[in-house]
């Protein structure tokens, strides 16, 4: 949040507007992406080793993330540097 906002510490600006949410790239993009997410679910669902298991998850979240930016929520996952 920027200093001198008028809104309050809890509020939080969306990412996407309501114009970019309905935009047909936006709508393409996340179509893609829930196609990609459900394409990764299919291959964790296989039997394979651990490693190769967390790899798709962790694609599976970053995608998930992706798609988060059309919602209204704050982004609360933690730094990692």
């Amino acid at each position: 949040m920027k200093r001198g906002s008028p809104k309050g510490p809890d509020s939080v600006e969306p990412v996407l507007s309501t114009a970019d949410r309905q935009s047909a790239l936006w709508l393409k993009l996340a179509k893609h992406v829930e196609n990609r997410i459900l394409t990764l679910r299919k291959q964790n669902d296989a039997d394979q080793p651990e490693s190769k298991t967390a790899l798709l998850r962790g694609r599976i979240a970053e995608l998930k993330a992706l798609l988060a930016l059309a919602e209204d929520l704050p982004d609360l996952t933690p730094d990692i540097d």
